[in-house]
């Protein structure tokens, strides 16, 4: 809330709403770029997943149920 003097009125609508878009368009920005900086981190963190017969893997995780498959590659 503004309270202004009496008899003292401005036109604040324009200006406000250009500031909360100016705003808005810099929270954007800076969330893509901590967005972009977590993914490339993560990237170079990343592994290639290779798989040979015999091993064992998850096929499904129900957190609801809480079953857990397991297979084996190859059968």
């Amino acid at each position: 809330m503004c309270w202004y003097d009496i008899g003292e009125r401005k036109l604040v609508g324009p200006d406000l709403i250009l500031q909360i878009v100016e705003k808005a368009v810099k929270i954007k920005k800076y969330m893509t770029d901590a967005q972009d900086s977590q993914k490339k981190w993560a990237d170079s963190k990343r592994r290639p997943l290779e798989f040979v017969v015999s091993d064992h893997v998850f096929l499904k995780i129900s957190p609801t149920r809480g079953v857990i498959s397991l297979a084996t590659v190859g059968s």
